[in-house]
């Protein structure tokens, strides 16, 4: 697993900077993109669903790609099952 030892702390620490870096940068429509994408929406749906109105899925697609979307959920699908690993642990400790 990801988290064994206090050692993956940095590793973990690593992966939420990398993150914040990357998040703090992206502008209004990058942001929106990654938003309906963490909902599960596939590009065309966001596309669909884009606020103030519908845009094109090449237009979503530009977003996502220059938000580093395949980065951010690659590093935020770790660091969430790094949190339940040891949500998982502690609960097993009691």
């Amino acid at each position: 697993g990801f988290y064994k030892s206090p050692a993956n702390e940095s590793e973990f620490k690593a992966y939420a900077l990398l993150l914040d870096q990357i998040i703090s940068s992206w502008s209004t429509s990058q942001s929106q993109a990654v938003y309906w994408s963490l909902q599960g929406l596939k590009q065309k749906e966001i596309a669909e669903h884009w606020l103030p109105e519908p845009i094109s899925q090449a237009a979503v697609s530009k977003a996502l790609k220059a938000a580093m979307w395949a980065t951010v959920e690659e590093s935020y699908e770790l660091i969430n099952t790094s949190i339940n690993k040891i949500t998982l642990n502690a609960i097993m400790a009691v």
